[in-house]
């Protein structure tokens, strides 16, 4: 087992600058908790310890299979999924987007539109430079321990926490900066190493662009949640796993929510805002897992047994129809065209395609006709 020390100069600069500076604890109402950030000082301890690599995995990610070892030998400084587009952070990102996804990033990243924040950045990574790069979500990350050693890793997320005087809302904010420094590599893990899955639970509309899939991100990991939810809507077990290396049940209810049964019979009326969501099938998978797994004492039996809720998947395309579309045929990203994706998006959200594979669509036809160009 490895130990981190409390008194480690990151994770104590960390809770200094993010939870005891009242203004930040104000501005973040729900901040997570300070172990968020611990995994950025595990690389360099594992590499005293001899080992090659680290790879982090939050709490509600359930792993179906180890294709991730695969990749690891292409990780010669950080590896992670394709979320966030840089374009979201550029001076211009705020000016192409309608006031309330301005506003959403401007409250929801205000380290990122920091002058002052950025340059001390761009001064602490020295010669190598320092430049926005798409960004990740947290869930799933790999590391080079000896690179992050040789970059003294921890020391420069100090220097990226104290530049944004402690205003970053978890260790996803810390990991989207702290990857500008140029000198580290960044090789981007195929999507299906973190398939980020919402489950249906009650969201006031104004919430809708919260989820990162939505507007104005307008995320570059769409197309592989869309297949999973397809994929899981078959209710085939085979089907369902092979777009799946890494289900992330982000945001909403995890598998040992208790009142998952309600809310899946209620979807989809009270959950619209949100663009994918794969069934609940994921979740009965999970079930199954600690049924054979673990002891049946060491968990509450309303989690234990499988919903009996219809294995559905639904697509909302209130958000979605406008981010995958665009005049050029190419993904949106906080406005501007991407003239690049990583990977194949639906082309023009074939919706004959997902409607085929059995997802259900929500909202379609009143959001096709806002779309740019129409």
């Amino acid at each position: 087992m490895l130990e981190i020390d409390r008194n480690d100069p990151f994770v104590r600069l960390v809770e200094r600058l993010r939870y005891k500076n009242p203004a930040v604890h104000r501005h973040y109402k729900t901040p997570w908790p300070k172990h968020c950030y611990m995994p950025m000082v595990v690389p360099e301890l594992l590499h005293k310890k001899g080992y090659k690599y680290t790879v982090t995995i939050d709490y509600d990610v359930f792993a179906a299979d180890a294709r991730l070892l695969d990749e690891l030998d292409s990780v010669k400084g950080v590896g992670m999924i394709r979320v966030y587009p840089k374009e979201c952070w550029d001076d211009e990102a705020p000016q192409r987007l309608e006031p309330h996804e301005r506003g959403e990033l401007l409250r929801g990243y205000p380290a990122f539109f920091d002058r002052d924040a950025l340059a001390l950045m761009k001064n602490a990574a020295g010669p190598g430079g320092y430049a926005f790069r798409d960004g990740t979500n947290y869930g799933v990350l790999a590391f080079n321990n000896q690179r992050m050693a040789a970059v003294r890793w921890s020391t420069w997320c100090g220097a990226v926490a104290n530049a944004t005087g402690g205003y970053m809302s978890g260790g996803q904010d810390l990991i989207n900066l702290a990857v500008g420094r140029t000198d580290v590599d960044v090789h981007y893990l195929d999507a299906r190493h973190n398939v980020q899955l919402a489950f249906p639970a009650e969201q006031h509309q104004q919430k809708a662009s919260r989820g990162w899939m939505g507007a104005p991100y307008c995320a570059y990991g769409f197309a592989t949640p869309l297949a999973a939810a397809a994929a899981a809507a078959s209710g085939d077990r085979a089907t369902a796993y092979a777009p799946v290396s890494m289900a992330h049940f982000v945001w909403l209810d995890k598998p040992w929510t208790t009142n998952a049964e309600g809310l899946a019979a209620n979807f989809p009326e009270k959950s619209k805002p949100w663009i994918v969501v794969a069934s609940a099938f994921w979740f009965n998978e999970w079930r199954a897992f600690v049924r054979t797994t673990f002891l049946k004492d060491e968990f509450n039996p309303d989690v234990l047994r499988p919903l009996a809720a219809p294995l559905h998947a639904y697509v909302s395309t209130v958000r979605a129809v406008h981010c995958l579309d665009s005049p050029r045929g190419r993904a949106l990203a906080c406005g501007a065209n991407r003239s690049r994706a990583d990977e194949r998006w639906p082309a023009g959200y074939d919706v004959a395609a997902v409607r085929a594979s059995g997802v259900r669509l929500l909202g379609e036809a009143a959001w096709r006709n806002k779309l740019p160009g129409r």
